[in-house]
């Protein structure tokens, strides 16, 4: 009966578009507040470079127990800048809390990894519903869609609701997800929750589980938004438009990508995570020309959990329901109820232990049940040794083991798997060779019933300090499936960045085996990808290619970029596929109008059918958020023309900036507040590094121009400098130099200085040292 009560609830499609246009009153409602959260441009910030380093800084790094070795003390010192030229010999002295040398500057291996073009989209001002638009017709047909993506408060749960449909505005898919957290664990009284939702969620993930697809339910936990899987593994998601291209970086390896369909939504699951440090940058591709990008970083070199702490975590979900019975769910064959209960704590530093309870209660199949337990312990800070078990009611088991290490800038990992077949949880999805090769392998059912997988994994950075640094990744993996088949991987890709030019390769030796009649088969496969810039003009180039049994180039893809001026753009792409044997060109300009961005484009393949698409992009703005929980991003106004005469002579309005009059007062506040939320004191830094190279952007005589003046080119380059800066005042001058970034490495930093150079800002570079107190 209770089942049958939730099915009445939900409308049926011909009645959800009145339904949704009731949901989108809700967003704009004056009752709701308004203090906005990312929409789909916002949740993706938008550097159109980015640097190696980000700044050290309590919101993007773990707090300084999880960073710190137990065995290490902290020590106060005194700061000394050394200025190259001996300008600045006898600068200011504060106190620091330092780590060691290598810690301090784990981000180093994400350097230039940057995005292959340039964006010509401005940030609005914290949209709260954003719409896009899209039509294309061919000489028989002609087609149309459209997307809303809105993200409000309603009370004081945040609210994120995605609507997409066809040109009959009939509504094809709805998403909708309230949620809420508190840092301080004071959410649904005794259960003392830091986040809850409920909605259209992802459920709870246990240690030898992979994480499913959204489905209606709830989920209560009282965990950090960025815990991981006990250090084992994290995921990456988000609310998105369709169309946009996401790709993400880990240690400055290609590990994933998607491009987004009408969920509206993305996800990188279970990525796994290195000993020691984990750098990863997600760029993402607008269908109008936007670039953004994100950067988190997860340092790994203890339990999760410390001493005495508890964590919990579970959930109900609807596998391959939504709340509004979409069609375009994740297909997951096992539809039902699922119950999932984890619970970890810690014994000790180095020892910690969870369990987990699974039931599954099926629609067309038995129910079933599973539980697991497992451990983590830590040794001497150098080795992470995970185990876990797992059971289900029909006594079937699944165990693994694994160990991580870190050996200079080397990362090591060795995993070992045994399963008993048909186990009944959702099988491994899809290996990243397959997605980064493009569909490269035949045998994806396989991988639903292997039995036991040994793997060898090893990451880390060459030659870091020349001037061709290099990052890299070697994989072995050996598999055993049913009937005597077995596989067996090898896999290298080696990554080199600069700011005018990137390569990475990737190849995959693939070594079949059936039966014991038959000898093994080998399968030869790689995939390369070249990016350049020349003047104003970006490129890449993209191909697979496969070695044996055959010597052929697979696909080729081939893409050009031109900025025409701040605001309009065109770009010319061409691919091939020689197993389809189909190839397309396409021409497309992008151009932002006020709040509007547009892209039109012509196709032309090898049908001989030309196609012409139009799409755009509009967001409403509203109140800038106060909440320091809330994730924003791309929350800009431009200074008038009037304004700008009030900045000094430090603060030149930047060439090409879009402006519209604001109040002065407004303006001061907005700074002020942008200023605060990315910008830190360099006494405020957390993790100061013994020495190194920053670059400065510029020397100021008191806070009030510099604040301005960040607040400018900020919004010239769509928040690339966020997150990355600090400020150092000289007590004897009075003068504050305002810096972005450090290096330990002063030919990275001339690398940097230069590439930013390229973007018309002036900068330079200063060597910083900081001495021990005497």
């Amino acid at each position: 009966m209770r089942r049958l009560a939730l099915r009445k609830l939900t409308p049926s499609l011909p009645q959800s578009a009145l339904f949704a246009a009731l949901l989108l009153l809700l967003f704009v409602s004056p009752a709701s507040q308004s203090s906005a959260v990312s929409s789909a441009t916002n949740i993706l910030s938008d550097p159109s470079f980015s640097q190696l380093l980000s700044l050290i800084q309590n919101k993007n790094h773990p707090k300084d127990a999880e960073f710190q070795n137990s065995q290490q003390q902290q020590v106060n010192e005194l700061a000394q800048l050394v200025d190259e030229n001996s300008l600045f010999n006898s600068w200011f002295s504060f106190d620091f809390d330092t780590s060691p040398i290598d810690e301090a500057f784990v981000n180093d291996n994400s350097a230039l990894i940057l995005p292959w073009k340039s964006s010509i989209s401005q940030a609005n001002n914290d949209p709260i519903i954003d719409v896009q638009l899209n039509g294309s017709t061919t000489q028989s047909h002609t087609n149309s869609s459209y997307s809303v993506l809105a993200q409000d408060y309603i009370g004081p749960l945040k609210s994120t609701l995605f609507i997409s449909g066809d040109k009959d505005i009939n509504v094809e898919n709805i998403r909708l997800n309230f949620s809420q957290y508190d840092d301080k664990a004071r959410l649904l009284g005794f259960l003392k929750a830091t986040q809850f939702e409920f909605g259209d969620i992802t459920a709870t993930k246990t240690a030898l589980a992979h994480t499913a697809g959204l489905g209606r339910g709830f989920r209560v936990s009282n965990e950090k938004p960025t815990a991981t899987d006990n250090n084992r593994s994290t995921s990456f998601h988000g609310d998105i438009q369709p169309g946009w291209e996401v790709e993400l970086h880990q240690n400055g390896i290609l590990i994933a990508r998607t491009i987004s369909d009408n969920v509206g939504y993305y996800a990188f699951n279970d990525v796994q995570l290195f000993f020691g440090n984990n750098q990863f940058k997600l760029i993402f591709y607008g269908p109008h020309g936007e670039v953004r990008t994100e950067n988190q970083h997860l340092y790994i070199n203890s339990n999760s959990l410390k001493t005495g702490q508890e964590s919990y975590s579970f959930s109900l979900t609807d596998f391959e329901e939504t709340l509004f019975k979409n069609n375009n769910t994740a297909a997951i064959k096992q539809q039902g109820w699922l119950y999932t209960g984890v619970y970890n704590i810690a014994l000790t530093d180095w020892f910690s232990t969870h369990s987990a309870l699974q039931y599954f209660a099926g629609r067309n199949m038995s129910d079933r049940a599973n539980y697991s337990f497992g451990a983590d312990m830590i040794f001497k800070n150098r080795l992470l040794l995970s185990a876990d078990f797992q059971h289900d009611d029909k006594s079937r088991q699944k165990v693994a083991f694994s160990a991580r290490t870190q050996i200079a800038r080397h990362a090591f990992s060795i995993y070992y798997q045994l399963q008993e077949p048909l186990f009944w949880q959702s099988a491994e999805k899809t290996t990243f060779e397959q997605q980064l090769s493009l569909d490269m392998f035949d045998e994806e059912n396989l991988l639903n019933m292997y039995l036991e997988q040994f793997a060898l994994n090893m990451n880390g950075d060459l030659f870091f300090n020349s001037r061709i640094p290099l990052h890299y990744q070697n994989v072995w993996r050996k598999t055993l499936y049913k009937d005597d088949y077995k596989r067996e991987d090898v896999s290298n890709q080696i990554a080199y960045y600069s700011p005018e030019f990137s390569a990475i390769h990737h190849v995959t030796w693939q070594r079949h085996h059936y039966t014991k009649e038959h000898n093994y088969e080998w399968n030869i496969r790689g995939f390369l990808r070249l990016q350049r810039q020349f003047g104003g003009v970006y490129t890449r180039l993209q191909a697979t290619y496969e070695l044996e049994p055959k010597k052929e180039i697979k696909k080729i893809q081939t893409r050009f970029s031109m900025p025409l001026n701040a605001h309009i753009g065109t770009q010319l792409d061409f691919s091939y596929d020689k197993d389809e044997d189909t190839y397309d060109g396409t021409f497309g300009v992008n151009w932002q109008w006020r709040m509007f961005t547009f892209n039109t484009s012509l196709i032309y393949d090898n049908e001989k059918d030309l196609t012409a698409k139009i799409s755009t992009q509009f967001s409403f703005a509203s109140k800038k958020s106060m909440n320091k929980n809330i994730k924003t991003a791309g929350n800009r106004a431009y200074q008038s023309k009037d304004e700008a005469r009030h900045l000094d002579t430090y603060t030149p309005l930047p060439q090409g900036v879009k402006v519209r009059r604001i109040s002065e007062k407004k303006l001061n506040d907005r700074i002020e507040q942008s200023f605060s939320d990315n910008i830190v004191n360099a006494t405020q830094l957390n993790k100061p590094v013994k020495q190194g190279y920053v670059v400065t952007l510029g020397t100021f005589s008191s806070l009030s121009p510099l604040k301005k003046y960040w607040y400018s080119i900020d919004h010239k380059y769509n928040n690339a400098l966020q997150q990355q800066i600090f400020y150092v005042e000289n007590p004897e001058t009075g003068r504050i130099n305002l810096n972005m970034a450090m290096y330990a490495d002063k030919q990275r930093a001339l690398q940097a200085c230069s590439h930013i150079a390229s973007l018309s800002f002036k900068c330079k570079i200063q060597s910083i040292k900081f001495a021990g107190d005497s």
